[in-house]
């Protein structure tokens, strides 16, 4: 913020200090949000839960029972199960049910036979039971097979018998918990995270399934399949439930379930983001090692407190060739499975943190001042900058700025507050990047030092006027992100791929523009088109096209050196940097500085639209707010360490080099290289 106050305005209007003034104060009055924030953002136990069928099948792949299973697993770390509804598939496996047609049951001259309707087709699925049930159990049977289904009437037999639908899958009607299952996840130590299904069903169904959350009063509900539980129409009595209860709703990351998005704003954001790796993952090249480091990373950086350890398909091994969970047998992959939640256990202790009952975060205090100021600075930053690129009397940037603010008070004021948020906060990471190259450079040019130790000293200044620019920007877009819909990722920042393209093309653009002055745009189109153009053209364009396709998490694969590289960092420090700031943004950034403190004008100007990537890199490091304030913090901070001196050392590379070239060409050596 200092480089604001610092603005060189001889011989200038001097209402821009006044601008940067107000600026200052505005980043001063947004600048308490990030106290409430990193109020509520405290640590929380992490849970580890496995699937209630995956421990089905181990227990009858091994021959063992579900609570030696279920203690062998509590024992290596897991502290939660998933229990899933009952289905008719699973009751047609159990006494004293069946599941049969009638041509069957005549085939077998089962006594039932006999009592069914003549009229009935020989190929008709019937489901039927003759023994007492438990009563939620016959309650719930009987509202959930009325809509897939009808009852008949058999004289002289005592159980029930219903005539199924011939299109219903028998495993994809739910019709319940099953309450002894979950008593036996309890006498094990182990909480019950329940995993309601997205079948539709009607109010009396779904009134009996809510009950059972009531009674069992589980860890979190987790629904399963592709939508909420009551979706669309039952979703208040759904929410009135967990709210009742106290149970939060887990939310799983990168999976679109339909209504869970009103469902988290029924229950006031109680949710627990939750992270799971499919089974299919681990059997598909995706190593034992890669998944232990991808948990560990959902805890800390996305704040997943609850996570859904699936066992292994596959051949997943770790780096030493060990605990292959494509061992033959199911007891050698069995215990693999233990190894490998044992192992994720004592690495979750080992990266601080607890396992337990996860907490949901409480949503922090809406700071009206502090949105207003986050507000009303990017207007000002936004204006500011088009009046220093367009000419300082222009009247059109400020009347846009103020135009924004108007639109982000209408916007507001029609309940749209997530969009006025989100819009708000794209354009501060469109404006910030520009800005603080755009002042860093107007500093460094200022200089006139021709000795590289000078140019580099002034250099690393400018790039601290940079960074206090870019910094200034995150903490208006850490205010406008500051609700809770973004904290837990319900919501989240928009625009990410224009933002970090815009703001380097801005940079390259007002770089190139006194170069493509020198000639009309008549001349420039009427120009005869070279090979090398073409190559040059082709060249930038896959460049732009690998750089967005890496901003986004199913973009291209990390190659198997930078991936190398990402865990030697993630090792080493509490908070990855990120490669892009310190492996290209900030040197780039600090060397082109320094060359255009030495008067250079051409690779200055290449070298501060690359520098502008680093300081994109930084917002929207900000940008994600469901990543703790301290981890985003840290990670900025280490990405400036490292990039320093990686900057310093390119600067002198590029200064020998640009000093080496004319003798090279029989020209004496110069001190700049001409525009």
């Amino acid at each position: 913020m200092e480089a604001l106050a610092g603005w060189n305005v001889e011989d200038k209007p001097s209402w821009p200090r006044v601008v940067a003034a107000a600026l200052i104060l505005l980043v001063l009055l947004a600048a308490p949000a990030l106290f409430f924030r990193a109020g509520v953002e405290k640590p929380s136990p992490v849970a580890l839960v496995v699937d209630g069928e995956e421990v089905e099948a181990l227990a009858l792949a091994t021959g063992g029972s579900v609570d030696e299973v279920l203690a062998r697993l509590k024992e290596a770390g897991a502290t939660g199960v998933g229990l899933y509804e009952l289905t008719l598939a699973d009751l047609a496996e159990r006494r004293p049910f069946f599941v049969a047609t009638k041509a069957t049951l005549e085939a077998a001259r089962s006594p039932v036979a006999a009592r069914l309707p003549d009229s009935l087709p020989g190929g008709a699925w019937l489901l039927g039971w003759n023994d007492p049930l438990e009563p939620w159990l016959e309650a719930s049977l009987s509202a959930h097979l009325s809509s897939v289904g009808e009852r008949l009437h058999a004289p002289g037999y005592d159980g029930a018998i219903w005539l199924l639908d011939p299109e219903v899958r028998l495993d994809a009607v739910g019709v319940g918990f099953d309450l002894d299952e979950a008593d036996a996840i309890r006498r094990a130590g182990l909480e019950v995270v329940l995993r309601p299904r997205d079948d539709a069903r009607a109010a009396e169904a779904l009134s009996i399934l809510l009950s059972q959350i009531e009674t069992v009063k589980p860890l979190a509900v987790v629904f399963s399949g592709g939508a909420v539980t009551g979706y669309p129409w039952f979703m208040d009595e759904v929410a009135g439930a967990l709210r009742t209860t106290g149970t939060p709703l887990g939310l799983i990351e990168f999976t679109v379930q339909r209504g869970a998005d009103y469902l988290a704003k029924a229950v006031g954001y109680r949710v627990l983001r939750v992270h799971s790796i499919a089974p299919h993952e681990l059997g598909e090249g995706f190593s034992r090692e890669a998944a232990l480091d991808r948990w560990l990373r959902a805890a800390r950086e996305r704040r997943a407190t609850l996570l859904y350890v699936r066992m292994p398909s596959g051949a997943a091994e770790d780096a030493g060739g060990e605990n292959d969970f494509s061992s033959a047998g199911a007891p050698g992959r069995f215990e693999a499975y233990l190894a490998y939640v044992a192992e994720l256990a004592r690495r979750l202790g080992a990266a601080g943190f607890s396992l337990g009952a996860p907490v949901p975060i409480e949503p922090p205090p809406l700071y009206w001042p502090g949105v207003a100021a986050a507000v009303a600075g990017v207007a000002a930053a936004g204006g500011l900058l088009g009046s220093e690129l367009w000419g300082r009397r222009s009247g059109w940037p400020w009347l846009v700025a103020a135009a924004s603010v108007g639109a982000f008070g209408l916007l507001w004021l029609k309940g749209y507050t997530v969009l006025a948020r989100q819009g708000a906060a794209l354009g501060a990471a469109l404006v910030f990047p520009v800005l603080s190259v755009h002042i860093a450079c107007g500093r460094a040019a200022s200089a006139g030092a021709p000795a590289p130790s000078h140019a580099l000293a002034r250099g690393l200044a400018s790039f601290g006027a940079a960074a206090a620019v870019t910094l200034a920007g995150a903490v208006l877009l850490t205010a406008l992100l500051g609700d809770v819909r973004f904290l837990v990722k319900v919501e989240e920042f928009r625009g990410v791929k224009a933002a970090h393209l815009l703001p380097p093309l801005a940079v390259a653009a007002i770089w190139a523009r006194p170069h493509l002055r020198r000639r009309s745009w008549r001349e420039w189109l009427g120009a005869p088109l070279q090979v090398r153009d073409v190559l040059l053209a082709l060249a930038a364009a896959a460049l732009l096209a690998v750089y967005l396709l890496r901003t986004g998490n199913d973009g291209l694969p990390v190659p198997a050196v930078e991936d190398a590289l990402r865990r030697a960092l993630e090792e080493t420090f509490v908070a990855r940097p990120r490669t892009k700031e310190f492996l290209l943004g900030h040197p780039a950034l600090v060397a082109g500085l320094a060359l255009r403190a030495q008067g250079e004008s051409k690779l200055s100007g290449a070298l501060l639209a690359l520098g502008s990537i680093g300081q994109v890199s930084i917002l929207n490091t900000f940008a994600h707010a469901h990543t703790p304030l301290l981890l985003s913090a840290l990670r900025t901070g280490y990405g400036l360490i490292l990039g320093l001196p990686l900057g310093a050392a390119a600067f002198f590379f590029l200064n020998y080099l640009r000093s080496f070239a004319p003798r090279r060409a029989g020209t004496p050596a110069a001190g700049r290289v001409s525009e």
